[in-house]
């Protein structure tokens, strides 16, 4: 276990605690996020082949990388307040990876930036997706008063289709757009399970075949 990268978590969220987006909003999602956000980019860098000392500055940016969230531009913000909660845990030279990792995570195609930036990038979209993509659209849909018909032809919309097609145009790396179309898939699987059952459809048979259904994304 890294001190460091513990101690970090600690700041992140004390200091998140603080904001409207933060716990008080969102019940911790955003600050569990990030700390997702940080194992899924060590993963991403594994398994691109990339090797070097820089695994935790990487995982402490993405821990970081939303914490401006609530006040926009919240990468800039962020950037800003994570350098002075983490001075006195990272040299000069380490702040500033960990500062352009959060300044940059939302610039996507706006730069040849560095690869750990770009991983950073590619992780906070996946980690919107999957079952935790459709829990997030539930959130919205509450959020926003509307119904479950709604919220159910709205998902099934061209537009709603393409929208999320085009993130995937939108990563660095062949496996993070390969990992996104699979959680895009099952999260679509998930929502067509979703509205036979809101249909009143009996899913014996679909819960027997899940493994097909999954396999199919995988």
């Amino acid at each position: 276990m890294n001190d460091r990268v513990e101690l970090s978590k600690g700041l992140a969220l004390k200091k998140m605690e603080k904001f409207k987006f933060g716990l008080e909003k969102d019940k911790g999602f955003t600050y569990h996020h990030g700390i997702r956000v940080g194992k899924l980019a060590l993963k991403l860098k594994n398994i691109i082949g990339i090797k070097d000392n820089l695994d935790e500055l990487i995982e402490v940016g993405g821990i970081f990388h939303d914490i401006g969230k609530g006040s926009e531009p919240h990468n800039e913000f962020g950037a800003q307040i994570t350098k002075e909660i983490l001075k006195d845990l990272y040299s000069e030279d380490e702040l500033n990876i960990i500062y352009d990792i959060v300044f940059y995570h939302n610039q996507r195609k706006k730069g040849n930036f560095p690869y750990y930036i770009k991983i950073i990038q590619d992780a906070d979209m996946i980690d919107h997706y999957g079952v935790t993509g459709l829990w997030l659209d539930f959130s919205r849909v509450k959020d926003n008063g509307f119904s479950l018909n709604e919220f159910l032809e709205i998902n099934d919309s061209e537009d709603n289709i393409q929208f999320h097609n085009n993130k995937v145009d939108l990563l660095n790396y062949d496996f993070s757009k390969k990992e996104l179309e699979t959680r895009i898939e099952i999260q679509r699987n998930i929502a067509k399970l979703f509205k036979r059952e809101s249909c009143g459809d009996l899913l014996i048979d679909d819960f027997k075949n899940m493994g097909a259904i999954f396999n199919e994304s995988l």
